[in-house]
């Protein structure tokens, strides 16, 4: 993602018989010794198990800060957003999916545009956090398109079929996480972390039509 930044979830019982006095030598007893044997077992089975928060739902998913691109409205463009989630752990190494959002402008909606995805499947493997001494770890990522989950014209993913980057993650206080690059140890997005997952989402801004 680098490269592209550079050059762009009660029963009630029965009333008892009542003692009258008589002495009825009729022996017969009720003998309905029914007594209500329902236990409500129930139990809460909620253990408390973490849930990632979703990122994604801290997006704007419009245009509307790219209308007026270079001054002009006439320049097709896209707001962008970059996502990640992964599974796994510094030990194991994490599996997980990143996509690039692209909201188009009014200009590029009036050219054919829609609003669409670029999906990457990712693996990951511990390596060093670079020039981010605020980072818990780092990442080597290799990511490689998903065609099948992918809608943007080829164009604006020429040339980034397959992809390596590397990431530093500080883990911070209430489960939040902060993504930085391992070069020049810059942050780059923000996201949430449990035990054994961890998002990102990071605002690119206007990008120009590329296809």
């Amino acid at each position: 993602m680098r490269a592209f930044l550079l050059c762009l979830f009660a029963c009630t019982p029965a009333d008892e018989p009542r003692d009258t006095g008589e002495t009825d030598a009729d022996s017969d007893v009720d003998a309905d010794t029914d007594t209500d044997t329902d236990t409500d077992t129930d139990t809460d089975t909620d253990t408390g198990t973490e849930t990632l928060k979703d990122v994604l739902a801290e997006m704007d998913a419009s245009a509307d800060d790219c209308q007026e691109m270079g001054g002009s409205p006439d320049v097709q463009g896209a707001k962008l957003y970059y996502w990640g989630q992964f599974e796994g752990s510094e030990a194991s190494g994490w599996t997980g999916e990143e996509r690039w959002y692209l909201f188009v402008n009014d200009a590029w909606a009036a050219e054919g545009g829609k609003d669409c995805v670029v999906s990457y499947t990712v693996t990951a493997d511990a390596g060093s956090a670079g020039a981010c001494s605020s980072c818990d770890f780092g990442m080597v990522v290799d990511a490689t398109l998903s065609a099948s989950a992918t809608d943007c014209p080829e164009g604006v993913y020429r040339g980034y079929e397959t992809m390596r980057e590397t990431y530093g993650v500080a883990l911070g206080g209430g489960g939040v996480a902060t993504w930085h690059f391992t070069g020049s140890g810059d942050a780059f997005a923000s996201g949430y972390y449990i035990t054994g997952a961890m998002n990102y989402l990071a605002e690119y801004g206007c990008t120009v039509r590329t296809d």
